[in-house]
């Protein structure tokens, strides 16, 4: 982590060398639909930050003027500055795990919605994962997620019962978790920090009329990732375009027949297949 962290200071420190001190953009011109480059003035000296990590002092130092520019050529210069000051978590390399989880998911129809907390996220230590760290459960998460799926496919093989599903996963970041099983709303409180794309494929080996084991995997693509604040530290979870496969196992049980209802308690993880 020590490592990824100083090559992201060490891309911060070379991109903020080639930018211009800036006074404050005036707010946004009501008539031309963007900021007033009038406004965007040009500082004659060059302007110190410091930032601190891990206890060592990283000196940055604006030592160019800048010209005359699009402004906003320049606000995604600056955009792009402070990404590379947020440090990216959640994209274990060589097929490590990158989270790992507990979740529920609840049929009816032939719509799904799956919901739970993450157990574990590469790069952070896992009891930062927790409000409590001595009581590790939903309650306690501050990680949750919350997905909506629709059945695309069914197909039955003696007692295998294979379906597929697609729709959209989002995971939160809880500043105060509270999450309940018995309320699924309640895992997708919490500030949004990354949605993905999702098709599931689930297996399901029939032990009993109502119950099975299931067996489910999916791939991932990420379509959004947001900036959150842990323990002082600016992070992202993941990136644009990473993709994933998930893979968990757990018990399944039917509460209805027709239209099917049922329910099941997972647990799996996720690994990076393309960062």
């Amino acid at each position: 982590m020590h490592s990824r962290s100083s090559r992201i200071f060490t891309l911060a420190l070379s991109l903020a060398m080639s930018f211009a001190a800036l006074l404050p953009l005036s707010r946004a011109s009501h008539a031309q639909g963007r900021l007033d480059l009038s406004q965007l003035k040009v500082a004659s000296e060059a302007q110190s930050i410091t930032q601190t990590h891990d206890g060592t002092s990283i000196f940055f130092k604006k030592a160019a003027a800048l010209g005359k520019k699009d402004n906003l050529t320049a606000v995604q210069q600056i955009g792009g500055a402070r990404r590379l000051l947020e440090a990216v978590v959640g994209v274990a390399p060589d097929g490590a795990n990158a989270w790992e989880f507990l979740a529920r998911s609840d049929q009816d129809g032939m719509t799904i919605t799956h919901y739970g907390y993450l157990t574990h996220i590469s790069d952070l230590p896992d009891e930062s994962l927790f409000s409590n760290p001595g009581i590790r459960t939903e309650v306690t998460a501050r990680f949750t997620f919350s997905a909506t799926t629709k059945l695309t496919a069914r197909h039955l093989l003696g007692n295998i019962i294979a379906t597929a599903a697609m729709g959209r996963l989002t995971i939160y970041f809880n500043h105060a978790p509270g999450a309940d099983f018995t309320i699924p709303a309640s895992f997708a409180n919490g500030q949004p920090i990354a949605t993905f794309s999702v098709r599931f494929q689930n297996i399901l080996n029939v032990q009993s009329p109502d119950s099975g084991v299931s067996i489910a995997v999916a791939d991932l693509t990420q379509r959004q990732a947001h900036s959150f604040t842990l323990d002082g530290r600016n992070l992202r979870l993941g990136q644009h375009a990473l993709r994933a496969r998930l893979f968990a196992t757990g018990q399944g049980t039917r509460t209805q027949v027709d239209p099917p209802k049922s329910s099941f308690l997972l647990g799996g993880n996720i690994t990076v297949t393309k960062p």
